[in-house]
C-alpha cells in the first residue's frame, strides 16, 4: 500500500452507535485502485478494504460506530503508478446528510448535498495531506457529527 501519499480524513464524531459503509471507487476512465481504511484514536487500524472482488478493485467496508468516539478515515492508492480520481461515500441511514471536504485551514474544497443518507465526494486532483470531512444532517435530520 503506498502509504506515503495517503489522503486523510479525520475527525469523525458520531452521536449515536450504529453501522456506517465506506466506499471508495475510482471515477469513470480512472485506473486508480483505491484502498480505505478506519482508525481509532490511538491511530491503531480497525478495518482496512482493498479490493471488493477479484473483478472490482473499489474497496468497500461496514463498520460499527460507537457514539461519542473519535475515527480517523484514510484512502490511499494500492499501487503508486496507478493514478486518476476517485470518490469516498459514508453512508449510514440517518436520513439526509451532507458532506463538506475541507482543506488543513478549514476551507471547504467539496462538497455533496444530496437529499438521501448516501453522500459521494471526488478526491481527485489534490495532493497528498491531511483533510477534513464534515457530515451534518438537513432539516433536523439526527446526523451528529463534529469535525
Amino acid at each position: 500500500m503506498n502509504v506515503g501519499s495517503e489522503v486523510v480524513i479525520q475527525a469523525i464524531l458520531p452521536k449515536w452507535s450504529m453501522d456506517y459503509t465506506l466506499t471508495a471507487e475510482a471515477r469513470r476512465g480512472s485506473q486508480m485502485d483505491p484502498v480505505v481504511a478506519l482508525y481509532d484514536t490511538a491511530g491503531n487500524r480497525l478495518v482496512i478494504s482493498n479490493d471488493i472482488s477479484p473483478t472490482d478493485s473499489s474497496s468497500k467496508v461496514t463498520f460499527g460506530l460507537t457514539a461519542d468516539s473519535r475515527y480517523s478515515i484514510a484512502a490511499t492508492r494500492y499501487d503508486a503508478a496507478t493514478t486518476g480520481a476517485y470518490s469516498i461515500c459514508v453512508a449510514a441511514a440517518l436520513g439526509d446528510l451532507d458532506t463538506r471536504l475541507l482543506d488543513r485551514s478549514g476551507h471547504p474544497i467539496a462538497q455533496s448535498d444530496g437529499v438521501t443518507d448516501r453522500e459521494t465526494l471526488l478526491l481527485g486532483g489534490h495532493p497528498a495531506g491531511r483533510y477534513y470531512l464534515e457530515v451534518s444532517g438537513e432539516g433536523g435530520t439526527g446526523a451528529g457529527y463534529t469535525v
